[in-house]
């Protein structure tokens, strides 16, 4: 159809023109418009054409990151576990001394020991030195095609009014931009699992010990011991240093302008600008287990013990022994050190301008009206960079020691005789005759026993932070936008000359929506954190049980003391010891982000 309207002649335009003239009627009030070329316009439905430009926008546009990550993570799991056990069961035991001038002693011994212990150490160090920007980000400007509608229509429509050209255009829109970032990252992990049992056990039953001593000089002694000792213990050091030196900046971004040229629908918007952010961040974390077990048994059941001292000068002793020991003990000392400079600035973000021009164009509504309608402008946010320096130590620590030591006699007989003995009595070396009587019989039962368990902790935290540093500022770009509509009550092509933006149907101008985007300035941030928890058991518990059996001391004509005696002591102690050292000590020297928000406006008014 254009093709064919262009092919036409003046003469045939100006004929056919007049002939449209003659046929509609001249529209009341109007005057006969100047005969001007006609444009683009349909003579099917007198409705406009249009030329439409398609999308116009630019890609995001990202800098570059800049990270330096330090990880270290290690891993201890200890288990010791010691057994002892020493056993005597029945059997028969003689110790015998006539007409001798030597001692006669019988002695059984029962012991053992049972040791299991675990240590550890570990010492962590990351040192980060970083000099660093982040890359900057620029998106393109997005520019969509003019929307003008070429001459002005002069020729009437169907409906009374000058035929018109509308152009529109679609969205003109820019991409996001996103300043690179910069971080500093350490982070360290220490998990300490310790665990130690001992167990010591020392068992002597039944059987016949004797001890015999006649006609002798010489001290008859005869001795049970029963002796055992456990100890389990654990030992953990952990020293967690980082050290962190930052300069650094982050990146820029400026997204770009975005520009519309009239038409109907035809938004101007430019896309959002991030400023990289500045991070460093130091992360420590220490966890310990302690478990340390201990026990120890020592028993002594039934059996029959017998000294027996006759026509001697020596003493008589029968001693029973029954001892052991439990020790539970765990350690541990945690020192954690962070120390962090920072030199930083967050980067700054820009938005870009949306501006939408005057829109170009009328339609065929009652002569030469408005024109087509103006677009929306609007920029978008812009954020500054943040800058942030993060300390953070974490020391848990769980210690459990438990101490269990048993003595115990059951039954028996002990039985220590001394008849017509003493220093003097026996076989005299010189005369071989048997001397005065002064001997002493001692008959003694000892139950000892001892358990300890104890807890000792100490922990030192620190963290010495020094910051220079400022957030980026936000700019957020002018917004313009066009205007649409015009006012009424007027009709004709105006002598030819360009047309008024008016239409018959609107009694004023209409503007089309202006915004600019948020703007919000880059924060600063310097926090420390410390957390140190610590949970002590220590459980002791020490038995010495003497139960039924009989003990007899004998001394008959006989010079010496003679004595019985049963001992049954025991001692058992837990303790706990912990003590924490934590010291924070923060510098700062910081400028929280400028945020500036643009103009927006619409435009003006055209005079009537």
């Amino acid at each position: 159809m254009k093709r064919y309207l262009f092919a036409l002649s003046g003469a045939v335009l100006a004929t056919f023109a007049a002939a449209s003239i003659a046929l509609a009627g001249e529209p009341v009030g109007c005057g006969a418009p100047s005969v001007m070329p006609i444009d683009e316009w349909s003579s099917d439905d007198w409705s406009c054409d249009q030329d439409q430009s398609g999308d116009t926008s630019t890609g995001d546009a990202t800098g570059g990151d800049v990270t330096q990550d330090a990880d270290q993570d290690n891993d201890t799991d200890q288990d010791a576990d010691a057994n002892a056990g020493a056993i005597q069961v029945g059997g028969v035991n003689v110790a015998l001394n006539v007409l001798s001038h030597g001692d006669t002693e019988q002695t059984n011994s029962n012991e053992n020991e049972a040791e299991a212990s675990n240590s550890n150490g570990t010492i962590q160090v990351i040192d980060q030195d970083q000099v660093a920007s982040g890359g900057n980000a620029t998106s393109g400007n997005a520019t969509s095609g003019d929307a003008t509608s070429g001459e002005r229509q002069t020729t009437w429509s169907g409906d009374g009014g000058c035929a018109s050209k509308c152009s529109a255009n679609d969205e003109a829109s820019t991409g996001d931009a996103r300043g690179g970032d910069v971080e500093q990252n350490a982070d360290q992990d220490n998990d300490t699992d310790q665990h130690a049992d001992a167990t010591a056990k020392a068992i002597q039953v039944g059987g016949v010990n004797l001890a015999v001593n006649v006609l002798s000089e010489g001290d008859t002694e005869q001795k049970n011991e029963n002796e055992n000792e456990a100890e389990a213990s654990n030992s953990n050091k952990t020293v967690q240093v980082i050290d962190q030196d930052q300069i650094a900046a982050g990146g820029d971004a400026t997204s770009g302008d975005a520009w519309s040229d009239g038409g109907r629908g035809s938004d101007a918007s430019t896309g959002d600008a991030s400023g990289g952010d500045v991070e460093q961040d130091a992360d420590q974390d220490n966890d310990t287990d302690q478990n340390a077990d201990a026990d120890a048994y020592a028993i002594q059941v039934g059996g029959a013990n017998l000294a027996l001292n006759v026509l001697s000068s020596g003493d008589t002793e029968q001693t029973n022994s029954n001892e052991n020991e439990a020790e539970a003990s765990n350690s541990n000392g945690t020192i954690q050190v962070i120390d962090q400079d920072q030199l930083a600035a967050g980067g700054d973000a820009t938005s870009g301008n949306a501006t939408t021009s005057d829109p170009n164009g009328w339609s065929k509504w009652g002569g030469c009206t408005s024109r087509c309608g103006g677009s929306g402008a609007s920029s978008g946010d812009a954020r500054g960079g943040d800058v942030e320096q993060d300390a953070d130590q974490d020391n848990d620590t769980d210690q459990d020691a438990d101490a269990d030591a048993y003595a115990i006699q059951l039954g028996g007989a002990n039985l220590g005789l001394n008849v017509l003995s003493g220093r003097g009595a026996g076989l005299d070396s010189k005369c071989g005759c048997v001397g005065t009587p002064g001997g002493g019989t001692v008959q003694s039962n000892e139950n000892e026993n001892e358990a300890t368990a104890s807890n000792s902790n100490w922990t030192v935290q620190s963290i010495d932070q020094n910051q220079v540093a400022s957030g980026g500022d936000a700019t957020s770009g002018d917004a313009n936008g066009g205007y649409t509509g015009g006012p009424g009550n007027r009709c004709g092509c105006d002598g030819g000359e360009s047309p008024e933006r008016w239409s018959k149907d609107e009694k004023g101008y209409s503007n089309s929506g202006a915004s600019t985007g948020d703007a919000s300035g880059g924060d600063v941030e310097q926090d420390a954190d410390q957390d140190n928890d610590t949970y002590q058991d220590a459980d002791a518990t020490a038995k010495a049980i003497q139960v039924g059996g009989a003990n007899l001391a004998v001394n008959v004509l006989s010079g010496g003391n003679t004595t019985q005696s049963n001992e049954n002591e025991n001692e058992a102690e837990a303790s706990n010891s912990n003590w924490t050292v934590q010291y924070i000590d923060q510098d700062q020297l910081a400028f929280g982000g400028t945020a500036t928000s643009g103009d927006a406006a619409n435009g003006p008014a055209p005079a009537v």
